[in-house]
């Protein structure tokens, strides 16, 4: 009888899983593609992308022989059977032909060849372009890259491990010229943290946050990084290389929405900003807007000794080195049981100025640091009333743009994740590290990761800004 039971259960649990998914066969023109699959669970935007990837019709374009498909395959289930065939019409999108012949690396002069000589990429083992594009941009920050190789394990616990997996795999980058497989590193991770394990099948690993990964990463090297210290590295502060580079502190004023009187302040220290995204925003500084205020806060008033409503209004009252900002794309979609993505074109400059977003204390002290010398104007260590200029510290607010991870998708459980890096001064020196693939990128590139090359294009998630030498007017 328990055999029998049993038997029953997994018979019902495969056919519970076959009805979640089915496979069916598209005919697109005089084009036939079998096997396409249909996760009921999913939202259908996410078989749209997939059938763009194969027909390159935009998901706007496509018209599916599927009467009343929305945004939910619930009226489908069980109707849809596996082999069935469905009709799509709709037109590709036109790709333009290359302007110039393809000239191979062989045959370019020697001087042009070591332009060509790209870093090397990072394997893609499997569904794990999320850490290759995030341990690319960690990698081109010089400050932690010094940190983590001179990183010493002094014990054998899980942060040490992770910390000096993540040593080999940059000491490779720093010597090797092909593909680097970070296999060890992949395991490692895995280890500590066994969400990042999870498979969609036997043998299949699931896609995952590149926010997730990012932010378990970053705490195994703050328990671990010992301070950045010589060179006038001491300026910063932390305890530690991470809180040194990246630590900022924000101050939070809260004021009771029916007694201006009563306030509450408090610090926390950040070593990311999240930009909240709604209808209204557009542009990078909206988002700031839609993030340092928020009204309809539920607080402990210690007037009325009980919780009241108050409004928030947050000023950051110390600035990191490097400003690491996160779009908030993904949210929960309750109806449909899904993480979806917001695709909302949001710009972002080259050049970002925090001044505004400082407290007036802070705005204070770097107001003496935000004159722009001109041409054969006297340097400050020339002036009677200098300035003290502090190595490893932002004292203007001003940030340049050295790094962007992006999403390429309609869900975090699915999609493609690349980063681009600056590798110099010039805003049109850029790389992209597409797993083991780079290419070079120039400006033009980066601004389309604003959402502006559509919605199934890759968009910017995440950006490192890095603090500018000098003050150098913003025109």
């Amino acid at each position: 009888n328990k055999v029998f039971k049993d038997n029953q259960k997994k018979t019902y649990l495969k056919d519970r899983k076959m009805a979640e998914t089915v496979k069916v066969e598209i005919k697109w023109g005089n084009k036939v593609f079998k096997d396409v699959e249909i996760n009921f669970k999913e939202h259908p935007d996410v078989f749209r992308a997939h059938l763009y990837s194969l027909t390159q019709v935009p998901p706007a374009n496509q018209k599916l022989m599927l009467r009343g498909l929305t945004d939910s395959w619930a009226p489908f289930v069980g109707k849809i059977k596996n082999g069935q065939k469905i009709l799509l019409t709709g037109t590709a999108e036109q790709v333009a032909a290359p302007t110039q012949a393809v000239v191979f690396l062989e045959d370019l002069p020697p001087e042009q060849q070591a332009v060509a000589d790209f870093p090397p990429g990072l394997l893609n083992i499997g569904n794990t372009c999320y850490m290759n594009a995030s341990l690319q941009c960690l990698y081109a920050i010089p400050e932690l890259r010094e940190a983590v190789e001179k990183f010493t394990p002094k014990d054998s616990d899980e942060h040490s491990k992770i910390t000096n997996s993540a040593r080999a795999v940059w000491k490779k980058l720093a010597a090797a010229k092909a593909t680097i497989e970070p296999d060890e590193f992949l395991d490692t991770f895995r280890e500590a943290n066994p969400r990042f394990a999870e498979q969609v099948k036997p043998g299949i690993y699931a896609q995952q946050d590149a926010d997730e990964f990012w932010q378990a990463f970053m705490q195994s090297l703050s328990n671990k990084l010992p301070k950045l210290t010589g060179h006038g590295k001491d300026n910063m502060t932390g305890d530690n290389a991470i809180e040194q580079l990246f630590s900022g502190e924000m101050e939070e004023e809260y004021i009771r929405a029916d007694d201006a009187t009563d306030k509450v302040v408090k610090t926390n220290n950040f070593k990311k900003l999240s930009c909240n995204i709604d209808a209204s925003v557009k542009h990078l500084s909206e988002c700031f807007a839609l993030t340092m205020k928020e009204n309809g806060v539920d607080l402990f008033s210690p007037v009325l000794g009980q919780p009241s409503i108050y409004n928030r209004t947050s000023r950051i009252k110390r600035l990191p080195l490097y400003m690491t900002l996160q779009f908030v794309r993904f949210f929960w979609k309750k109806k449909e049981n899904v993480k979806a993505k917001i695709t909302r074109t949001v710009t972002f400059p080259f050049v970002l100025d925090m001044y505004d977003y400082c407290t007036p204390e802070l705005q204070k002290q770097l107001a003496p640091h935000r004159i722009a010398k001109k041409d054969g104007e006297k340097k400050d260590d020339d002036e009677s009333m200098a300035v003290e200029k502090k190595p490893f510290v932002n004292n203007h607010g001003v940030y340049d743009l050295w790094a962007v991870l992006s999403h390429q998708g309609r869900g975090s459980d699915g999609g493609h994740y690349i980063s681009f890096i600056r590798q110099s001064e010039d805003e049109d020196d850029w790389l992209e590290f597409d797993d083991d693939k780079v290419t070079r990128r120039n400006s033009e590139d980066i601004k389309k990761l604003s959402g502006s090359g559509g919605v199934d294009w890759h968009i910017a998630y995440m950006c490192i800004y890095k603090s500018r030498d000098e003050f150098k007017k913003i025109l």
